[in-house]
């Protein structure tokens, strides 16, 4: 799905977009972002629901969102936990884009 009004609804409505496929060219400043972002440099976690985890730096976030760098986005699943440690933060969340080792996340 090419970015755009079609992709837009569909982000908003959370329907299911399967992630990895059409999202990857999607860089973060094309995403119609519902709240302010801002900068932030935080340790965190991606939780998964099988268990294990990976290290994660939160680069920006806001009441609906956040980017993350991560070392590498393969094999990542498109729902987990946001975990920043130092916060006592922990949000469900699932992937909207990624570019390289950058992931913008939608709050659940």
């Amino acid at each position: 799905m090419k970015p755009g009004p079609d992709l837009f609804y569909a982000l908003l409505t959370r329907k299911v977009i399967p992630f990895g496929i059409g999202l990857q060219a999607m860089s973060e400043t094309d995403e119609k972002r519902i709240a302010p972002r801002h900068r932030v440099l935080k340790q965190g976690r991606l939780a998964f629901d099988g268990g294990g985890a990976v290290d994660c730096m939160v680069r920006n976030m806001s009441d609906t969102g956040a980017r993350v760098e991560v070392v590498s986005p393969v094999g990542l699943p498109g729902a987990f936990t946001l975990v920043i440690p130092s916060d006592r933060f922990t949000r469900r969340c699932h992937a909207v884009w990624s570019h390289d080792k950058r992931i913008g996340i939608a709050f659940d």
